[in-house]
C-alpha cells in the first residue's frame, strides 16, 4: 500500500548551480530530448538509461538535503519524526477500518489538537484527507486486480457507504470507480 509523506526535500524547482549536485542533471534532460527526436536501434533503452541516471542524481541530491535538514533538527523534532514514522505504519495497518484522529493521537502520545497541527505539517494534508487517500489507493489496487463488486471494494477499503466512496474516488481520479475499472480493463498493460 502506498504511504504518503513528504518525499522531496527542498524546492520543487531544480537549481543546477546547487553545489550539492554530484553532476548537473540538465545535460541529461537535453540528451534525452535529442535522443527522442532520432531513430536508431534500442532508442527506448538508451532513454531509459538516461532517465535512471537522472533520477539517481536527483535522489542523491534529495538525500543530501534531507540529511542536512535532519542534522539541523532539535532532539524534540527528531523524536517527533520517529513518532510519525510509527504513526505512518499504524495508519497504514488500520486505515481500512474506522480510525479516528483521537485514537491515532493517543497512539502517538499527543493531544488531539497538537496531533492535528503536527500531522498537517508532516503530511501536507489533514488527517481525514490522508485516510481517504490511503483508502482510495487500496480501492484503486482492488479495482485493477480483482473482480470484486464496487460495493465490496468500497467496504474492504474502509468506506462506510458507496456514496462516500464514489465521491472520494471521483475527487482523486476524476472518474467514478466503474469508469476507472473500464479504463483499466482496456489499458495495454492488462
Amino acid at each position: 500500500m502506498l504511504r504518503y509523506r513528504q518525499i522531496l526535500y527542498g524546492f520543487s524547482v531544480l537549481h543546477t548551480e546547487d553545489s550539492l549536485f554530484e553532476e548537473n542533471p540538465l545535460p541529461l534532460l537535453l540528451k534525452l530530448l535529442d535522443i527522442s527526436t532520432r531513430d536508431f536501434p534500442f532508442k527506448e533503452l538508451h532513454m531509459y538509461e538516461i532517465l535512471l541516471h537522472f533520477f539517481i542524481i536527483i535522489g542523491n541530491h534529495n538525500l543530501l538535503i534531507k540529511n542536512q535538514l535532519y542534522a539541523q533538527k532539535t532532539s524534540r523534532q527528531k523524536a517527533d519524526d520517529q513518532k510519525f514514522d510509527a504513526v505512518t505504519d499504524y495508519i497504514c495497518e488500520h486505515c481500512t477500518r474506522k480510525l479516528t484522529m483521537e485514537e491515532t493521537a493517543a497512539f502517538a502520545g499527543f493531544s488531539k489538537y497538537h496531533f492535528s497541527r503536527i500531522f498537517k505539517e508532516y503530511y501536507q494534508m489533514s488527517f481525514p484527507e490522508y485516510i481517504a487517500s490511503l483508502r482510495i489507493s487500496k480501492a484503486t489496487e482492488l479495482l485493477e486486480n480483482s473482480s470484486l463488486s464496487i460495493l465490496e471494494i468500497a467496504m474492504r477499503s474502509g468506506f462506510s457507504n458507496l456514496s462516500s466512496f464514489n465521491r472520494a474516488f471521483k475527487e482523486i481520479h476524476n472518474c467514478t470507480p466503474s469508469q476507472f475499472r473500464k479504463m483499466a480493463e482496456f489499458s495495454p498493460d492488462s
